[in-house]
């Protein structure tokens, strides 16, 4: 078993699965928002989009993926945006919250010869694009995807699947589109919040029982991260399937700046997101007073809490 180190980190390398030991601090997660008024994509949100990428950029060392990626690729797909309200509307309707098109624009400067398609129901931000990245509105789960089979090099997703019924389908839907030798590059987590003893506080508990027993109730599951590299390999659909899990503290601790940067960057983010109830969660229990009582657990530094998160990098056979 050889050593491996992207940007002074070291992992250990298998024959299919990494394992990632990172110093205490924190990586931005992405919850659906539980606003009444659902976020809108203007500037401030459009902003709040870019800083998670920049952070998890830095936390990659300015490169795509961990992925050995071609350097001829000619077809890049982006399907990274998560959905918007599902809470509130996935049993009638899908929508989707906007991304900032940064890990797009990032794919189109990387390759510059290659053209880069964004896949999102809302329209990307009023901001320059390189000239090789295309904008496509599509609901991923409710309408078909209108590109030929094998056609791209690489696709990828971040923080989708775990808000997504039927997430397997939608990844065989998109492995699909993949050329033979292709990467799929998929991101995500599982939303819970544990502590080094596997558990967490009760008002931590009580928040994430509440909020998983209601997704549940729409066929969602929040814990998808976990089951990535599984999923994949039971597929049998690629030849490699790689997989990395990232013990992300709530609190810091590391000498590495970007995971300083990430930390701060997640702090914004619950703020931005949980800050606001929507009648349906509330019904489901999640009151003001479970809400309160997570910040304030997830605020303790001595509780130690962390979160999971799942990066995988799979070759289509």
């Amino acid at each position: 078993m050889s050593t491996v180190d992207p940007q002074a980190r070291s992992f250990q390398e298998g024959p299919a699965t990494y394992m990632l030991p990172v110093s205490p601090s924190l990586i931005y997660l992405h919850f659906p928002s539980l606003s009444q008024s659902s976020h809108q994509n203007d500037a401030q949100e459009w902003n709040r989009l870019d800083e998670m990428h920049k952070g998890i950029d830095a936390f990659l060392g300015h490169k795509l993926s961990y992925a050995p990626l071609s350097e001829d690729a000619k077809r890049i797909l982006e399907i990274g945006w998560a959905p918007h309200n599902f809470l509130i509307s996935l049993a009638h309707s899908l929508t989707y919250r906007s991304g900032s098109g940064a890990w797009a624009i990032q794919a189109a400067e990387t390759y510059p010869d290659a053209t880069v398609t964004a896949v999102d129901l809302s329209p990307l931000p009023p901001r320059p694009l390189p000239k090789n990245v295309t904008f496509l509105k599509l609901n991923i789960v409710e309408e078909e995807l209108p590109f030929e089979p094998a056609s791209f090099d690489i696709i990828h997703t971040r923080f989708l699947l775990t808000h997504l019924p039927k997430w397997e389908d939608v990844v065989q839907r998109v492995t699909a589109l993949l050329k033979p030798g292709g990467w799929l590059l998929v991101e995500d987590i599982d939303h819970i919040a544990l502590d080094d003893n596997g558990g967490a506080g009760p008002g931590v508990q009580k928040f994430y029982n509440i909020y998983h027993a209601f997704a549940a109730t729409q066929n969602v599951d929040h814990m998808v991260g976990s089951k990535l590299e599984g999923t994949l390999k039971r597929l049998n659909l690629f030849s490699i399937v790689n997989g990395i899990e990232v013990k992300c503290p709530f609190h810091g601790g590391s000498n590495d700046p970007s995971l300083h940067a990430l930390g701060r960057t997640m702090r914004k983010s619950l703020i931005t997101v949980y800050k606001d109830l929507n009648p349906r969660l509330v019904a489901a229990g999640l009151t003001p007073e479970v809400q309160q009582g997570f910040f304030q657990e997830a605020g303790d530094r001595a509780r130690g809490l962390y979160v999971k998160l799942y990066m995988t990098w799979s070759r289509k056979k």
